[in-house]
């Protein structure tokens, strides 16, 4: 949640949740000539969340647990990005993690967005949202989906947002952390040796999900899940392959979570059997997936996902 604080003339303090997310959908189409991938993907959040903190300090800094500077992260880049050309007093940003870094759930770009949004507060700017989302945009291709706020379908390279309104969709799950993190780039060199960069698969289920998702129908939702990187990193990663495995015995639809390496057993509903999480192979986490979470309060020129052509 937002929450800022006055605590005496000169001080303020910005408080954000940055949520872990999951591709419900990830469909490759392609490498373009810039070197990234087109996709389309369904985007939704989890309840499973960083917590960022801003308040006054004589310089901008960064303190986060993954230890590293202003510049090198991404929360700091966001931050800078905002504060590029302007004369703005400082701020010390601090970031509690709980999502796990490399595991394909997007805490950097959560964490890059909640920056963008608390420093905005902060600095008292605010920036029009098509002129954030252009930023988000520049820091990666997951941002733009974090400052929207809601289950959205993502194209190019993640830039390109389409709303998807499910607020009667239920879906709960258990993410299984293998502990062996995959790079985004190593994950995409495996798509392509496996000639999968242009996917086929799957490409009559995206209009289905999201109808299912509009209507609440979470068990039409979960029949047309897909992510083209499962396959590919199965054959590779012997841990995701036992998390995968695991899920779809206990009766869950596994699912990769992005390009891996956590792997999340979506369940309808709001609660999971408690003998699934207590046999898991893995450290794992009980999670609810957020039709809505914190984003931006000033959301304009989305088009809705449903005017999709199929």
């Amino acid at each position: 949640m937002f929450k800022a604080s006055s605590r005496g003339r000169c001080q303020l303090m910005i408080q954000r949740a940055a949520p872990a997310k999951i591709n419900l959908y990830l469909r490759t189409r392609g490498e373009r000539p810039d070197g990234f991938h087109d996709l389309d993907t369904v985007m939704v959040g989890l309840d499973l969340a960083d917590h960022l903190e801003v308040e006054s300090a004589p310089e901008l800094t960064l303190v986060s647990d993954t230890g590293l500077g202003l510049s090198d992260d991404l929360t700091g880049r966001a931050a800078l990005a905002l504060q590029a050309g302007r004369n703005l007093p400082g701020a010390r940003i601090r970031v509690r993690k709980r999502i796990p870094a490399g595991g394909g759930l997007g805490g950097g770009s959560s964490n890059a967005a909640a920056a963008l949004l608390a420093m905005d507060a902060f600095w008292g700017l605010n920036t029009p949202f098509p002129v954030l989302l252009d930023l988000a945009a520049q820091l990666g291709s997951d941002v733009p989906f974090f400052l929207a706020g809601q289950s959205c379908l993502a194209q190019g390279r993640g830039e390109r947002l389409r709303l998807i309104q499910a607020p009667d969709l239920k879906l709960c799950g258990l993410l299984l952390f293998p502990g062996e993190p995959i790079a985004t780039p190593t994950a995409y060199g495996w798509l392509d040796e496996d000639g999968l960069a242009e996917d086929a698969t799957g490409t009559g289920e995206l209009s289905t999900l999201i109808q299912a998702m509009a209507r609440g129908d979470a068990q039409g939702a979960l029949r047309q899940v897909h992510n083209s990187f499962t396959e590919p990193v199965r054959r590779r990663s012997p841990a995701v392959a036992k998390c995968l495995d695991y899920l779809e015995g206990a009766g869950l639809c596994p699912l990769l979570c992005g390009s891996g390496s956590t792997v999340i057993g979506l369940s309808a509903g709001s609660d999971l059997p408690q003998q699934v999480a207590k046999n898991a192979p893995y450290p794992n986490q009980s999670v609810k997936v957020m039709g809505r979470f914190p984003g931006s309060d000033r959301v304009t020129g989305l088009p809705n996902a449903l005017s999709l052509r199929a």
